[in-house]
């Protein structure tokens, strides 16, 4: 699975390189250089579209129940290309930076994981601020939410991209902090991204708010 999401950032990230080229070329006003660029855009631009959108729908269809904001993401998608079509055939540029500019805008919501572009954050719960631990477990909070909501969810069973409900986690306090910080199966290893406090912090936050 993080092979297929790997493979498509990078052909997301190609598939818009090769707008922005077709909406500088469009500009030109030598038709002969204009129609030969694109021809020889044409076949790379297929590649390029075709395993955006596969890899884009095997990963909607492999997670469970997808978030709202991959649906409109998919339709966003889907009207961006005859969009571009219809600008590169006629020579309408417009038409063409507009499929451009919602590209753009469908990257930023695959970044944040929201139309909006605000992430879900988790909040500490029924907690003032005065409790044990609680500068730690604020700490925990945001990493989890950052780096952990997507898939395993607010309550920790959301069972995205195939992880385990954390409730239900039998693994010892080493062999779970061997799979956050080196990866299992889907999900990468943090290692390189967590410092130890942050580290400590999440630790602590999922056996206040996830262990049995």
């Amino acid at each position: 699975m993080e092979l297929i999401l790997s493979i498509h950032k990078i052909s997301a990230g190609l598939f818009l390189l090769t707008y922005l080229v077709k909406g500088v070329i469009i500009f030109s006003k030598n038709d002969p250089f204009k129609q030969k660029s694109f021809k020889l855009i044409k076949m790379p631009e297929m590649v390029i579209s075709a395993t955006f959108l596969i890899t884009g729908l095997y990963l909607l269809f492999s997670i469970g129940e997808p978030p709202a904001y991959l649906y409109g993401k998919l339709l966003l998608v889907v009207l961006a290309i005859p969009l571009a079509v219809i600008g590169q055939k006629r020579s309408k540029p417009l038409f063409l930076w507009i499929s451009i500019l919602i590209i753009v805008y469908v990257f930023g919501a695959s970044e944040t994981g929201s139309l909006t572009f605000k992430k879900e954050k988790i909040e500490m719960l029924a907690d003032d601020g005065s409790g044990e631990n609680y500068e730690l477990l604020n700490i925990g909070s945001h990493v989890y939410g950052e780096n952990c909501l997507r898939c395993h969810g607010r309550n920790g069973d959301l069972e995205r991209y195939g992880a385990k409900k954390l409730i239900e986690s039998t693994l010892s306090p080493e062999k779970r902090r061997s799979i956050i910080l080196e990866g299992k199966g889907n999900m990468p290893g943090f290692s390189k991204k967590l410092d130890q406090k942050e580290l400590e912090s999440l630790e602590l936050f999922l056996d206040k708010y996830y262990s049995q």
